[in-house]
């Protein structure tokens, strides 16, 4: 991941290989980001999904993720450790997944309304 610069990323150019997709023209466009979604120059807008490993993330740094995703389209996914705070998102189920901490954590999957 040190290969990766701050700010998007193309996916064609700066990524790992292991990291590269190849989707074609007409599968859409893959964007990279390496940096803090609590930036405020970061707009998440036009995503459909979000992951975030929020384990350890204050109730501040929450508000200003669920302030940010709640402009993201509706039926945009989120995965996060903590939910999203706020009225924009429903709970749609939680998932247990590997971590590299156990082999059963459990992730919240939210959806904006």
């Amino acid at each position: 991941l040190n290969k990766l610069k701050q700010g998007p990323v193309s996916a064609s150019s700066d990524i790992p290989q292991h990291c590269e997709v190849a989707a074609g023209e007409s599968h859409g466009k893959l964007d990279f980001f390496h940096g803090s979604f609590t930036e405020e120059s970061v707009n998440i807008a036009d995503a459909d999904l979000v992951f975030t490993d929020s384990v350890f993330w204050t109730p501040e740094m929450m508000k200003i993720l669920g302030k940010k995703a709640k402009s993201m389209k509706s039926g945009s996914l989120i995965v996060s450790f903590k939910s999203f705070p706020g009225d924009a998102f429903a709970e749609v189920t939680k998932l247990s997944l590997p971590t590299s901490w156990s082999s059963s954590t459990e992730w919240q999957l939210q959806q904006v309304k």
